[in-house]
């Protein structure tokens, strides 16, 4: 009877263990009055959606000559340097991007944002030159 009893007490302290570690966190519960209205207002400004963007950075020059996000999207930016040594930043929402880190940041603002080759990387002419433009649409 000894023996029953701690392979059923084993055994249910396997099975507590085993449904607490598959759990993912949800909740099966209704969602709270309210939700809805909060969830439609933020897809009017594009609330919660993501924007992943790759920035590549060249001798004098970005990929792009313009990259273009909607107001109120996280907008996550990975720098690459394709060619030379570069850093750059978005005048406007203080981010500073380096050398394949990925920043996310939200676009509340809207307009148009330079980015800038922060990093002299060459004549200074070519490296002032070094401009692309974050469009902010709203």
């Amino acid at each position: 009877m000894k023996k029953s009893f701690w392979l059923t007490l084993v055994l249910l302290s396997l099975s507590v263990i085993i449904v607490a570690c598959g759990s993912d966190g949800t909740s099966s519960e209704p969602e709270e009055e309210g939700t809805e209205q909060t969830e439609n207002a933020s897809d009017a400004t594009n609330e919660g959606e993501v924007v992943e963007l790759v920035v590549h950075a060249e001798n004098y020059a970005f990929d792009q000559a313009e990259y273009e996000v909607p107001l109120g999207a996280t907008v996550e930016v990975t720098f690459e340097n394709m060619e030379g040594y570069h850093e750059a930043l978005i005048e406007g929402y203080d981010v500073t991007l380096t050398e394949d880190e990925t920043v996310a940041f939200v676009a509340d603002e809207a307009g148009e944002f330079e980015l800038l080759c922060s990093v002299v990387c060459g004549p200074i002419d070519d490296h002032e030159n070094m401009k692309s433009t974050l469009v902010v649409t709203e």
